[in-house]
């Protein structure tokens, strides 16, 4: 698996001279709390909600016009990431981990050119798919035997420990096999409904289905008006 193949190649850009309210009103409108700035097609870094946050703290306690934060440009405020990843570069364990661990947008380049990002909720999406598969196809495996934990489990048991600290996620380890069992019970289903009785994106269940897909547990079609159906995949 490549980081190309899971990145996001749509993403909010900020200009350099994007103003701190305009940036605020931006990154709630895509609900994202980071997003990287640009200068022209430079990348001059990252621009975080909690650093605008903590800048309004700092001018409201000081009792300073806010008027003057509210127009300052946000390549004031930038921080530069710990590290960035190549479009082609292997998902291994270890990048999985500081993907995960990571609390902003992680650039992807190709050629010093960012060609997308990815941010630590892809991620973990990804792998909570990828485990449930995983544990799908175990399943239906008859000859299934105790093994001793890899490295995978263990890192599994962690994204879940996470997922499980964060009390505004709606996403388990399960939510994959929810959705393949809806699916084969209903014999399909559109993306739009699942994220409703699951309480989660469509975005996440397009992304889970698209998974889905490429292991052959379902099949996917789209409607006249492009919305994603979910259908059970006939032996």
């Amino acid at each position: 698996m490549k980081i190309k193949e899971i990145m996001r190649k749509d993403f909010l850009k900020l200009s350099a001279d994007t103003s701190i309210e305009q940036a605020i009103r931006l990154l709630t409108k895509w609900n994202v709390s980071s997003a990287p700035v640009f200068e022209d097609s430079e990348f001059l870094g990252i621009i975080t909600l909690k650093m605008l946050v903590e800048k309004f703290t700092y001018f409201y306690s000081k009792k300073k016009d806010l008027n003057e934060l509210r127009i300052m440009p946000v390549k004031e405020l930038l921080i530069r990431p710990r590290f960035v990843l190549n479009e082609n570069e292997d998902l291994t364990i270890n990048v999985v981990k500081q993907i995960v661990s990571s609390d902003i947008c992680i650039p992807v380049v190709q050629n010093k050119t960012i060609v997308g990002i990815i941010r630590d909720k892809d991620m973990l999406i990804y792998l909570l798919t990828e485990f449930a598969i995983t544990k799908a196809q175990n399943s239906s495996n008859t000859n299934n035997k105790t093994q001793d934990k890899t490295q995978f489990d263990k890192l599994a048991e962690k994204v879940e420990q996470i997922i499980n600290a964060n009390s505004n996620s709606t996403l388990t380890i399960t939510t994959a096999d929810k959705i393949l069992k809806i699916v084969k019970t209903e014999g399909y289903c559109s993306a739009k409904d699942l994220a409703l009785k699951l309480n989660i994106t469509e975005e996440s269940v397009e992304k889970i289905g698209l998974a889905l897909e490429k292991h052959k547990l379902i099949e996917i079609e789209y409607n006249l008006l492009g919305s994603m159906i979910l259908k059970r995949k006939e032996d």
